[in-house]
């Protein structure tokens, strides 16, 4: 267990340290608005989004502007909206700035979906009979050697679905067949 462990947080440290978690393109954006009016007003409408001409979509029944995503994600990561936007305080008063740091927390999430990741492919190659430095190899290249590494900091769920992947693929190795 601790060998996965070590993979975890190195991968996540590497993930942090090299990341910028600023959001780059407009799904991203919708996700950012979704968990951010989920945690506030406890709903998923992008108004903000609309508001800055951004937005596509459907509307809903009460003429609310829906993001075309479904929810898991925004709920997932709007508990993290505070923790950014006191993050945002912290940093600068300029407006313009702050907004760029809010989402800061909640895009370095999926740092940690991929991290897990690793970890959790490290875990699976163990339990399979790998080697000790072949298992760690495995994990550590899944993370930093592919296109993974793209989604690190961004706000896009990929990471999240292969870490699901690999845990339920975990759960099966252990068994018997």
């Amino acid at each position: 267990m601790l060998i996965p462990l070590g993979v975890f947080l190195f991968t996540l440290g590497l993930l942090l340290l090299t990341g910028s978690g600023r959001l780059r393109v407009v799904d991203e954006y919708m996700i950012w608005f979704q968990s951010e009016t989920f945690s506030e007003e406890k709903h998923l409408a992008v108004p903000q989004a609309e508001a800055l001409g951004i937005w596509y979509g459907k509307r809903a029944l009460n003429g609310k502007p829906q993001a075309p995503y479904g929810p898991l994600q925004a709920v997932v990561t709007s508990p993290l909206v505070p923790l950014g936007n006191g993050l945002a305080d912290l940093s600068d008063p300029d407006p313009q700035h702050r907004n760029k740091v809010r989402p800061f927390v909640a895009a370095h999430l999926t740092s940690v979906a991929l991290a897990a990741t690793a970890a959790l492919l490290t875990a699976l190659a163990l339990s399979l009979g790998a080697g000790r430095k072949g298992a760690i190899l495995l994990g550590v290249t899944l993370a930093l050697g592919t296109g993974l590494v793209s989604y690190a900091g961004s706000f896009f769920p990929n990471p999240w679905c292969l870490c699901s992947c690999w845990w339920h693929l975990l759960r099966c190795s252990r068994r018997p067949i």
